[in-house]
């Protein structure tokens, strides 16, 4: 995203990270990178990783279940929408979720074209590339402002990715580096769907870089 495309929230117009053989695009996975589809019973025991101290079964599960067809659970609050997504991310699953949470005016949904102008990606691809090759931890909900009419709501946000595979050879990384993202969502409302993300107002992630915008903010191994 070379202008102040979200990382975590949107996935607009281009994808995160480009596959071997291709400049600033990643190509479409396809399930290609062991992409799952549902969580072991083992996991859904554990703290869900959106940052709630619940157990996953408990919190952002049956909103993931929900969009695989197995109900009609919609996200109540945008805080909810949020969780559910970083979830989905963090957890490498439920790609679904995050495409159905996302809104229909959002640019994120044409998919992405590279550089070059050879290869194309749809909305599906770029969700389920930036899930295999990134990891996601500790989210934090920093601030929240809603609308006069409650009609929409900002979150500032901060979490932790790890790129785990090589942008030019595709090759995983040994020790990947943990970079620190913050950011402003924007999230409304859609009949059907309950709240979606409908936008970025910022981010300090350069997607032409690669990396965090300001060099004081942590970089740790």
């Amino acid at each position: 995203m070379a202008s102040s495309r979200p990382l975590l929230l949107e996935r607009a117009h281009r994808p995160l990270y480009p596959r071997h053989g291709y400049s600033r695009c990643v190509c479409a996975t396809g399930g290609g990178f062991g992409i799952k589809s549902v969580v072991s019973t083992s996991k859904k025991a554990r703290p869900c990783p959106c940052g709630t101290d619940l157990p996953y079964k408990d919190c952002c599960s049956p909103l993931h279940e929900s969009a695989n067809g197995a109900g009609l659970q919609r996200p109540t609050s945008a805080e909810q929408c949020l969780r559910a997504r970083f979830s989905a991310y963090a957890l490498k699953t439920h790609h679904k979720m995050i495409m159905r949470s996302t809104a229909a005016s959002n640019p994120a949904r044409r998919g992405s074209v590279s550089s070059d102008g050879k290869v194309t990606t749809t909305f599906e691809q770029d969700v389920k590339t930036t899930q295999a090759w990134i990891d996601y931890s500790k989210l934090q909900i920093m601030g929240q402002r809603a609308a006069a009419d409650g009609s929409e709501v900002l979150l500032d946000i901060q979490y932790c990715i790890k790129q785990v595979y090589d942008l030019q050879t595709g090759k995983k990384i040994d020790a990947p580096k943990t970079q620190v993202i913050r950011e402003t969502a924007r999230f409304g409302q859609e009949e059907g769907a309950g709240w979606v993300l409908l936008g970025t107002e910022s981010t300090n992630w350069d997607r032409e870089l690669l990396q965090v915008k300001d060099a004081t903010v942590p970089t740790t191994s």
